[in-house]
């Protein structure tokens, strides 16, 4: 069985802060839904820091599970699900070629004295059900 363990200190960002909506330039044609430049600079590093992590290993191929744990040092509530997309989006095309390879996700969010992230990505026997 194959796997993959990630952990960083970035602090994961939801779905709802990635878009934004309203002019992005001049013109009506400019109007409209735009990813937000925090949530790209997000993505950027989280891909970057997976990609050094991963190093030049192969990408999984066939059926994988992931695990997911994020932490937050605020107390504010957080959507368990939110930062699902953005992290999937990361791993696409560096650790899996694709999120349809997703056969289960599991999720945990937790609050703690730092913001965090942690990954897991483990193959599976495609003959166990």
């Amino acid at each position: 069985m194959e796997k993959f363990i990630f952990r960083t200190k970035l602090k994961a960002m939801g779905i709802n802060s990635a878009y934004m909506v309203g002019r992005k330039g001049t013109g009506k044609d400019k109007q409209g839904m735009y990813k937000n430049p925090k949530y790209k600079k997000y993505q950027a590093n989280l891909r970057r820091e997976i990609a050094i992590a991963f190093g030049n290993r192969n990408k999984f191929k066939g059926t994988v599970d992931v695990w997911i744990f994020h932490s937050y040092k605020t107390a504010h509530r957080r959507d368990c699900d939110g930062p699902l997309k953005g992290i999937l989006d990361c791993l696409n095309k560096l650790v899996i070629e694709d999120d349809d390879q997703i056969r289960d996700i599991h999720i945990r969010i937790k609050r703690k004295t730092e913001d965090g992230i942690k990954i897991k990505v483990v193959s599976v026997d495609e003959n166990v059900s």
